[in-house]
C-alpha cells in the first residue's frame, strides 16, 4: 500500500484548502491509499479496530455536549475554564473538551474505506462474514454523522473515502438533519437484521453483542427526529422482539415497610435493584449499544474523572444540577399495604429512588460535610466499574483482566422512553403512558380500561404486539424507582383532559420528566430537549428548562435570550 505523509498534503495544500475542505482532508490518518492496492479480505478486522480506536475519542464529548448543555448537569467551583465556557454556550476558540469536526470526519473516512473496499462475497463457516463488517461500519458512520449534525447543525455528506487530492477538492453538499436522515435510512435498511460482529476484544471489553451501533435502534432515531412516527415504532418494536428487551420486574428500587395498616412504616432500608441496569457486570445491564474506551490506543480516557471527588477531598468539576437533585427529591413514591387483608395505597414525596446511583450514593455517603456532595454524580461509579486484576490464586477475582470503560449510547430504558415517545405521537397517549406506568406485556395491551378501544384496533398493528411470555414481567418504567405506580388512580394518571392534543402534550413531558429520572447524565438530555422543541416548532420549551438550572438571574436571562435562538444551540 503506497503511503503519502499528511503533513507534506497539509504544507502543500494549505494555501488553497477552505475550512470545510480542511475538515474533510485531516482525516488523523498516516496515509492515502489507491484503489487499485485496496481491496479488503482478512484484514477487515484490524480495519475496524482502526475505527474503534477513532470512535472513542467522541465518547467523552456525546455527555459533556449531551449534558452540560442541557438542565441536569453544571459545573463546580472547581471547573476549569473551558467547561465553563461549555455551561454558558460559548464554544469560541480551541476547547479540550469538544472534539473538532475532524475527528468526526476521520471515523467517518475510515467507515468509508472499509465500505467501499470490503470483499462481501467472503464466506466463511457457510457464511456471507464480511456482510457484518459492512452492516458494522455502515451503523458506526450514520451514527457519527447524527451526532455531527445535531451537534453542528449541517454536515459535509459524503460516502467514498478520500483517496487522491482530486478526491478531496471535489464538490460535496452540506446538508441538514432532515436530508441527512433520508440518506442514512436509505442506507441501513437493507442491514437492520444483520446479527452483530464477533470482533473479539477492544482494550480488554469482549462484549461483541453490544460493541456496535444497534441499527434498528439508530433507524428508530433517524424516523423520530424526522416525525415519522409508525415507522420509529416499528424499528423500535422490532429491536424489543429480536433482543427480548425488558424493563424486567426484579430491577426496580423500592423501600421495604414493616408493620401493617396504621402501624405501616418504611423500616429505611432500600432494595436498589435499579443500580444492576446501568452496571455492566451485571445479569441485568440493559446495555444495547456502547462506545468502549481505552488507554491502550493512544487515547486518555478521563471522563470518569470529571465526575469523581478529588484525592483532596474537592467536588468534581462537574455536578447534577440542583434542578435535577429536586426532579429526583419531589417525585411522588407509591406503595401498598394490607389492613385486614384489604389493600390499601397511599403516596408519599420520598423521591425516586434511582437517585441513588445516578446521584449520591453510599460510596459518598462518609463525605457528608462537604457541602453540595450530595449533587455528585455516583452513575459513572457503576458504569465504568473495572475489574481489577487480583494477585493470588485464591482471591476473589483472582486472574481478571482490567476491562476497557464504557460510555452508554443505547440501553433499555432508552429504547422504551423513544417508542412511547413515538406512539404517543401516533394519537396513542394511553399506550405510551403504559410504558411509564404499566409495562408493555400481553395483560396490559388486552385491558381497555387501559388501552381503550380507540388506541387498539383489529388487528393491532405489529408495533403493539406483546403477546411473547419474554415480555410478562415487563413493569412501567416509571416503576423503576417509584413504587407500584400501576396502582396509582389520583396522581400518576391522563386524566380528563379537554382534547386529545392537550392529552398527547400532557403525556410527552412526563415522558421527558421520565428522561430525565432514568437517563440522566448518559449524554441525551441536550438533544432529548431540542426533538420536542423542534417538534414543538417552540424554541422556548428548550430554553426554559436549561435556563432554569443557573441559580443567578443575570446568567438565567442571558441564557434564556440566547437559546431563544436555535442557531445558538449548536456547537460552530
Amino acid at each position: 500500500m503506497k503511503t503519502i505523509n499528511k503533513t507534506l498534503i497539509l504544507l502543500v495544500l494549505c494555501g488553497f484548502i477552505t475550512s470545510a475542505c480542511s475538515d474533510l482532508l485531516d482525516v488523523n490518518s498516516d496515509r492515502l491509499v489507491f484503489d487499485r492496492d485496496n481491496t479488503m479480505k482478512s484484514d477487515s478486522l484490524y480495519a475496524m479496530f482502526g475505527i474503534f480506536s477513532k470512535l472513542q475519542k467522541l465518547a467523552g464529548q456525546h455527555v459533556i455536549l449531551g449534558e452540560l448543555r442541557g438542565d441536569l448537569l453544571e459545573t463546580s467551583a472547581n471547573a476549569d475554564l473551558y467547561l465553563q465556557r461549555i455551561n454558558l454556550f460559548d464554544f469560541s476558540g480551541d476547547n479540550p473538551y469538544i472534539r473538532s469536526k475532524k475527528d468526526y470526519y476521520a471515523i467517518i473516512n475510515n467507515c468509508n474505506y472499509v465500505i467501499h473496499n470490503v470483499d462481501t462475497s467472503v464466506v466463511s463457516k457457510g457464511e456471507k462474514a464480511m456482510y457484518k463488517v459492512m452492516a458494522a461500519a455502515k451503523a458506526i458512520r450514520a451514527w457519527t454523522y447524527m451526532q455531527l449534525a445535531l451537534n453542528c447543525g449541517d454536515v459535509i455528506y459524503y460516502d467514498k473515502p478520500l483517496l487522491t487530492l482530486d478526491d478531496v477538492f471535489a464538490n460535496y453538499p452540506t446538508i441538514e438533519l432532515n436530508e441527512l436522515a433520508a440518506k442514512l435510512i436509505d442506507d441501513l435498511l437493507p442491514y437492520r437484521a444483520i446479527p452483530n460482529l464477533n470482533p473479539g476484544s477492544f482494550g480488554g471489553y469482549d462484549r461483541n453483542d453490544i460493541m456496535y451501533i444497534s441499527i434498528p435502534f439508530l433507524l428508530g432515531d433517524l424516523y423520530l427526529w424526522t416525525g415519522q412516527y409508525e415507522n420509529a415504532a416499528n424499528m423500535y418494536h422490532e429491536l424489543m422482539v429480536r433482543r427480548g428487551c425488558r424493563i424486567h420486574s426484579n430491577y426496580r428500587s423500592y423501600w421495604g415497610v414493616v408493620g401493617t395498616g396504621a402501624t405501616m412504616r418504611f423500616n429505611g432500608t432500600i432494595n436498589d435493584s435499579w443500580i444492576n441496569v446501568i452496571f455492566p457486570q451485571s445479569s441485568g445491564f440493559d446495555g444495547i449499544s456502547v462506545i468502549p474506551v481505552s488507554n491502550e490506543y493512544e487515547y486518555n480516557y478521563s471522563l470518569d474523572s470529571l465526575f469523581t471527588l478529588s484525592p483532596r477531598l474537592e467536588l468534581p468539576l462537574l455536578l447534577a444540577s440542583k434542578k435535577a437533585v429536586t426532579n429526583y427529591d419531589s417525585a411522588v413514591y407509591f406503595h401498598d399495604y394490607y389492613r385486614e387483608g384489604t389493600a390499601i395505597y397511599s403516596l408519599d414525596t420520598i423521591g425516586d429512588l434511582r437517585k441513588y446511583g445516578s446521584i449520591n450514593d453510599s460510596y459518598y455517603t462518609y463525605w457528608g460535610i462537604i457541602q453540595d456532595i450530595d449533587r455528585v454524580v455516583g452513575k459513572y461509579r457503576y458504569l465504568n466499574y473495572v475489574q481489577e486484576e487480583t494477585a493470588g490464586g485464591n482471591e476473589a477475582g483472582a486472574g481478571q483482566d482490567k476491562q476497557a470503560k464504557i460510555v452508554s449510547v443505547y440501553r433499555n430504558g432508552l429504547l422504551y422512553l423513544r417508542y412511547a415517545e413515538a406512539v404517543n405521537r401516533l394519537q396513542k397517549p394511553n399506550l405510551a403512558m403504559a410504558v411509564l406506568k404499566h409495562g408493555l406485556k400481553r395483560t396490559t395491551l388486552m385491558n381497555r380500561t387501559i388501552i381503550p378501544e380507540k388506541e387498539a384496533p383489529d388487528p393491532l398493528p405489529s408495533y403493539m404486539d406483546f403477546n411473547a411470555p419474554v415480555f410478562d414481567n415487563n413493569i412501567g418504567i416509571h416503576a423503576r424507582g417509584l413504587g407500584q405506580t400501576n396502582r396509582d388512580t389520583t396522581f400518576f394518571i391522563i386524566g380528563n383532559r379537554p382534547t386529545l392534543q392537550d392529552s398527547i402534550l400532557y403525556v410527552e413531558d412526563l415522558i421527558l420528566q421520565e428522561l430525565a429520572l432514568e437517563t440522566a447524565f448518559e449524554g441525551n438530555r441536550f438533544h432529548d430537549l431540542m426533538r420536542f422543541a423542534i417538534r414543538r416548532n417552540d424554541n422556548d420549551y428548550l430554553a426554559g428548562r436549561v435556563a432554569e438550572k443557573y441559580t443567578n438571574p443575570a446568567t438565567k436571562e442571558a441564557i434564556l435570550t440566547k437559546l431563544r435562538e436555535r442557531g445558538n444551540w449548536y456547537v460552530k
